[in-house]
């Protein structure tokens, strides 16, 4: 308990000193400074910004309480300067604090126990100066039930319903970041939409280095079959060779080359068979009867090799009129008998145009 209070220099008290009891009232007329004594307590209790209630004419203000425990606290503020503390305990010792701003120092608000923290507010129900409102009447419904229930706990039902807002206003923001998220993530998706066509191009792809794979092992076997037909044209071509002792004939009809070559294959067998001057009379014979025109280009004439095919048979009856013209030669049935044996041995060789075997 306050015990006394001096005060110094604030406003019109130049110095007074009150003695303080279980119950103390101050009774005087208007101006005589009853409302400053309470001023000036109030200033120490809420370290009082300004320096207007310093005294005219001073340079500080100076209020200083007692407690019924011996201890003494000491406000002074001077002017253009924060307040400043000064705890003096019963022992001697002393606590000062300076530069304080517009706090009251923890260790003077435990001392004096003038406040309540109520709603992270601080009041002071003790303390009523004159102008003020009555304590409570003047707040809000809401905030007299929150200051009322700091003492019988009802404040929890108030703190609960503050949580639940709180956090239903968090609830409510990540709702709002979440939809923000989606709708980037949207955006992003549809920067995507090329993704079904890349991988249809991809199937193509796919399919297109199949058939590459198909067409690279059809060109291995092309390649293959090239050098079969290279093979092949090989062997045409020494087949050909065949007939460079044709290409000599510039100009020779086809029906007479036709009998010519049967005359010369008649009479190259006949002559291994027939060493008779008769037998080279009767070639001689037939090949001085062929008669020199000009044949066609060979090439072309190559082409009509299938002509010569069906000259199987003229070479047949040419080999037997050739053989029938030296037997008309014959004088002796010797030779005749020679004849007949050796167009016996002629049956079954190979033509030499068609390659069919001849007939006796």
């Amino acid at each position: 308990m306050i015990t006394s209070i001096t005060v110094s220099n604030f406003q019109s008290i130049a110095h007074a000193r009150l003695d303080l009891g279980a119950w103390t009232s101050l009774v005087g007329e208007s101006d005589t400074g009853k409302s400053a004594i309470v001023r000036a307590l109030y200033a120490l209790l809420t370290n009082q910004r300004g320096d207007q209630f310093v005294r005219h004419g001073e340079r500080e203000a100076v209020v200083s309480v007692e407690l019924d425990d011996g201890t003494r606290i000491d406000w002074r503020k001077a002017r253009g300067s924060s307040g400043a503390y000064l705890i003096t305990f019963p022992d001697g010792s002393a606590d000062g604090f300076e530069k304080t701003g517009s706090e009251v120092p923890a260790d003077v608000r435990a001392l004096l126990r003038m406040t309540v923290a109520v709603g992270g507010d601080e009041f002071m129900p003790g303390f009523q100066r004159q102008h003020d409102a009555p304590f409570l009447f003047a707040d809000s419904p809401r905030r007299r039930a929150q200051v009322l229930g700091e003492f019988d706990g009802s404040n929890l039902l108030l703190l609960a319903d503050g949580a639940i807002r709180r956090r239903q206003r968090a609830a409510q923001q990540r709702a709002a970041a979440q939809h923000e998220v989606r709708a980037q993530a949207e955006q992003a998706l549809a920067a995507l939409d090329w993704i079904p066509a890349a991988e249809d191009a991809y199937t193509s792809a796919a399919q297109a280095l199949v058939r590459y794979a198909d067409a690279n092992a059809a060109l291995d076997a092309g390649r293959v079959l090239r050098t079969m037909l290279t093979d092949a044209r090989a062997e045409v071509l020494a087949h050909m060779t065949t007939l460079d002792g044709a290409r000599v004939l510039d100009r020779v009809d086809v029906d007479a080359l036709a009998g010519a070559l049967a005359a010369l294959t008649a009479a190259r067998d006949l002559r291994a068979a027939i060493t008779s001057a008769h037998a080279l009379a009767a070639a001689s014979e037939a090949a001085a009867r062929v008669t020199v025109q000009p044949l066609p280009d060979l090439d072309a004439q190559i082409q009509r090799i299938g002509v010569l095919r069906t000259l199987h048979q003229q070479v047949e009856r040419a080999q037997a009129a050739a053989l029938m013209a030296y037997g008309a030669t014959m004088t002796t049935d010797a030779e005749a008998e020679a004849a007949a044996a050796a167009l016996a041995a002629l049956a079954g060789e190979p033509c030499p145009v068609c390659g069919q075997p001849l007939s006796a």
